[in-house]
């Protein structure tokens, strides 16, 4: 287990440090870890000493008081996507080679982030993304600042999907990964951690895989104070490196 953590805190920055929180089990053959690590800079930074207290509204009629939000006024590219009834605004980084996306609905309730989610494939991303314009969109835009962890076990995610072989003992069949032994997996865990303030965002992620024995128009302002989604973009290969809802600060 303490082998599995330096690596990941390794190639995290120190972002991730205990991804293990208990070791595997003694059935245990194999573990496939993977790790991503992204920081940049905001190519239009937010000011510092604009940064001020305010309240996020989050589901259920729940309210955040004494968050910190960052702003900033210039030209923005954005995009009204009329049928989630929401807002697409792009946060570049310096190089322009990656970009954090969020979209905002102009409704704070959850069948709103419900639509996005169901509408967020490969497809509709590219196609939002084309629509973006900063021509004459001389915006505020107020977001908060961010440092958010999240612990999953995806198991039971990917079964429901419809990977349910590789679980199961007489079904799965990884003999591509060992020819001699026979496996199958236990559980597929997944830490993320995003930080997003003034200066830019740092976020890193950690998937292990266990493997046992078988036995409208555009608004002028655009203020994040409700749940909305976010994702970290490669602009080149169109990749999408993080996404996640924030549904509180």
């Amino acid at each position: 287990m303490a082998t599995i953590n330096q690596w990941c805190s390794a190639r995290t920055n120190g972002m991730i440090r205990n991804f293990l929180r208990q070791p595997p089990s003694r059935t245990t053959q194999l573990a496939l870890i993977n790790a991503i690590y992204f920081k940049g800079n905001w190519r239009n930074r937010f000011m510092a000493n604009q940064t001020a207290p305010g309240i996020f509204y989050g589901l259920d009629n729940e309210t955040y008081n004494d968050v910190l939000y960052m702003k900033r006024q210039g030209r923005v590219a954005t995009a009204y996507l009329y049928e989630l009834e929401s807002d697409l605004v792009e946060f570049p980084y310096e190089g322009e080679d990656v970009s954090m996306f969020a979209i905002l609905p102009r409704n704070a309730n959850s069948s709103n982030l419900m639509y996005i989610r169901k509408a967020l494939n490969p497809w509709y991303v590219e196609a939002a993304i084309s629509r973006l314009s900063e021509d004459d969109n001389e915006a505020t835009v107020i977001f908060p600042k961010l440092r958010i962890m999240g612990r999953y076990s995806l198991k039971e995610t990917l079964k429901d999907m419809g990977l349910v072989n590789i679980f199961e003992f007489g079904r799965a069949d990884l003999s591509g990964i060992s020819e001699d032994l026979p496996i199958a997996v236990d559980d597929v865990r997944h830490t993320a951690l995003i930080d997003i303030n003034e200066d830019g965002t740092e976020a890193a992620a950690s998937t292990y895989v266990g493997f046992v024995k078988m036995s409208l128009q555009p608004s002028s302002v655009y203020k994040f104070n409700h749940p909305f989604v976010l994702f970290i973009r490669n602009n080149l290969s169109g990749q999408i490196l993080f996404l996640g809802e924030i549904h509180k600060p």
